[in-house]
């Protein structure tokens, strides 16, 4: 079986780790950030806050979608401004039309084994 990636030309500035508590903010607006924050091992939460960092509503023309899925929208909780998304999909933030980032799970995990044991990759 084989795959095809195709990924818009964007460069990669940061990332966000399930291994730590630290949260991922960027700038979205006037006085709007989004936040990106670990709530357990394997899911975050997407919300928003104003410069002096409370939280605010999900600004109009905001949408998260579910790119692991056939691209279908990720809405928030019910009753809430969070958004939630599992560490396993791969997800696209856009306001107003307009990309935001992608959250790409790179799916690869890293070998550790004996000093003396010797490992290969091996293209197929």
């Amino acid at each position: 079986m084989s795959y095809k990636f195709c990924f818009e030309e964007i460069s990669a500035k940061d990332s966000f780790s399930f291994h730590n508590d630290n949260i991922l903010q960027t700038r979205i607006g006037d006085g709007v950030s989004l936040r990106i924050e670990r709530i357990g091992f394997a899911v975050a939460r997407v919300y928003f806050v104003d410069d002096g960092f409370a939280k605010v509503d999900v600004p109009k023309g905001f949408l998260i979608t579910d790119n692991t899925n056939g691209n279908i929208p990720v809405l928030p909780l019910r009753g809430t401004n969070d958004f939630f998304v599992g560490w396993t999909d791969n997800y696209t933030l856009f306001i107003n039309g307009v990309m935001v980032m992608k959250l790409i799970n790179q799916r690869q995990w890293v070998v550790h084994g004996p000093n003396e044991r010797a490992f290969a990759v091996i293209d197929k």
